[in-house]
């Protein structure tokens, strides 16, 4: 009898630690399949802005083409936010900075032959100009510095322009 007690306490401490490895599985699971969820959800929303590019070529609209960059920006700001948050993984946003650093060298879009070009760097120079992104904002900083030189330490880089609580 006085054996129950303890074997009973073992048991349930044993139980106790399973029930928390499992859960903990679980939640790592969870959270996998969640970070699998959020690239989709950015990457369906790339292929929606890249159909918005291919419409104002179409309709060689400036308007447009602005608007496509804005787009583009904004989810890139999107993108950048949830990789502070830990959901967009390093290794992700790496290959995406690649992407951001070429877009603002030599993204453009030529409406009519002759004409000027709208770049990708000209509209985000504008949006900066008209305080479209606060200039406090992490984001402004990480980009400017994306369009700067190639980033090879993302964990340095995140650590730099951390979002301050």
């Amino acid at each position: 009898m006085d054996l129950i007690q303890p074997a009973l306490v073992l048991l349930t401490a044993v139980g106790a630690c399973a029930a928390a490895a499992f859960t903990l599985v679980a939640a790592l699971a969870t959270k996998k399949a969640s970070r699998g969820a959020t690239l989709l959800s950015c990457l369906e929303r790339y292929s929606a802005v890249m159909s918005d590019r291919n419409l104002a070529i179409e309709q060689k609209s400036p308007s447009l083409v602005e608007q496509f960059y804005r787009e583009l920006l904004d989810l890139q700001w999107s993108e950048f936010h949830l990789w502070q948050e830990g959901v967009i993984p390093d290794h992700v946003m790496q290959a995406w900075l690649y992407s951001k650093k070429r877009n603002y060298d030599s993204d453009s879009i030529e409406l009519q032959p002759g004409n000027d070009p709208i770049t990708y760097r000209s509209v985000w120079e504008h949006l900066l100009r008209i305080g479209y992104f606060e200039m406090s904002d992490p984001f402004v900083r990480f980009m400017q510095t994306a369009h700067g030189v190639p980033v090879k330490d993302m964990k340095k880089l995140k650590k730099e322009t951390q979002i301050t609580r």
